[in-house]
């Protein structure tokens, strides 16, 4: 099943958003009185939420990257301050192997 894009505010301050057969309904309560700002303004605002939500999305996962590094790094028995293999080192191993 293929759905056309819909892409409206209902008097309700909902936005609801359907697009495609791999996608799933969000809908977004807002006060009236931005409803009617969004209303006065020509943006495809279902864009503008998935964007937004995919912005949050990846900064969120980068938040999960750095937090499991240092959890993993933490446990490494290397000593803070005491890694062997600092890029200064590598870029000099590298050297004096040509």
């Amino acid at each position: 099943m293929v759905y056309q894009l819909v892409d409206f505010i209902s008097d309700n301050g909902a936005m609801y958003c359907v697009k495609g057969d791999n996608t799933a309904v969000v809908s977004v309560k807002v006060p009236k009185r931005i409803k009617e700002k969004m209303r006065s303004i020509d943006v495809q605002w279902s864009e503008v939420l998935r964007k937004a939500i995919e912005a949050k999305i990846k900064e969120q996962e980068r938040k999960q990257a750095v937090t499991s590094f240092l959890e993993f790094r933490s446990k490494s028995k290397v000593p803070k301050n005491k890694t062997p293999y600092t890029s200064e080192v590598l870029v000099r191993e590298t050297r004096e192997e040509r």
